[in-house]
């Protein structure tokens, strides 16, 4: 039974560390420190990593982290140049620079490589160092978080692609919002709450709750009404009709 309640903990914890991905994704911020620090605590790594290797450029992006003391972690980000690809991507990947300082940086006894995306121009590779090989509920879990990292790569490469229509400013003064944020904003306009919002968004009301913080902070306001009026003089939306207008 402990062991049951223990698995519908780490299930829990994995969704919700999911969903505040996929927020940083859609909100247009780097999700890979979230991912890293999430995988580290989950299965009580001493280092975890992410890294992209792009094939056609060819470099490598890296976001690691790594278990200091008990009091302290540290998070690392940064890119390297690689050789020029090799045919198969399993090939390019056990051959590339980016794995021979993974290998030397993190210093631990077993080392879980979870291959996560690929593309033609490139590929995603997570990885969790650990002091011994994971048994059989680690291998489940494991597997569990690859499938979950899967889909929200590929959340990141449409956003990645979509960036620079997805960003919204409407004056040289104003602040920068996402598509989503100013969705967000329009259904705040119309007098709806979070709980509506979420609905027609198909998204949680945590997730709503977030847009609504992150679109404050842009705007410098600290209620709801005072952040629609703000983003209607900065011309971020459209103040409402008055009635018999068309």
């Amino acid at each position: 039974m402990a062991d049951q309640d223990d698995d519908a903990l780490f299930t829990r914890g994995l969704l919700d560390a999911y969903s505040e991905a996929l927020d940083e994704v859609t909100g247009g911020r780097d999700h890979r420190p979230l991912v890293t620090t999430w995988l580290g605590r989950a299965f009580s790594a001493h280092a975890t990593g992410h890294v992209r290797v792009w094939t056609d450029a060819p470099r490598s992006d890296l976001c690691l982290w790594r278990h200091e003391s008990d009091s302290m972690a540290s998070t690392i980000d940064f890119s390297m140049p690689e050789n020029p690809p090799a045919e198969r991507l399993e090939a390019t990947w056990y051959a590339c620079a980016a794995r021979r300082f993974v290998l030397d940086w993190f210093a631990s006894g077993y080392l879980s490589e979870l291959p996560v995306a690929a593309d033609p121009h490139g590929f995603t590779v997570v990885l969790v160092g650990t002091p011994e090989r994971p048994d059989e509920r680690g291998e489940t879990r494991l597997d569990d978080v690859r499938r979950y990292l899967e889909v929200l790569e590929r959340s990141h490469d449409r956003e990645r692609v979509t960036a620079p229509a997805a960003a919204v400013t409407a004056r040289a003064d104003g602040p920068t919002l996402t598509t989503r944020e100013i969705e967000v904003l329009r259904m705040l306009g119309d007098g709806l709450l979070a709980r509506t919002i979420a609905l027609r968004l198909g998204v949680s009301e945590r997730t709503v709750h977030k847009h609504l913080g992150n679109l404050y902070a842009k705007l410098d306001v600290h209620d709801r009404l005072l952040a629609v009026r703000r983003a209607e003089s900065l011309g971020l939306i459209e103040p409402p009709r008055a009635a018999g207008v068309s």
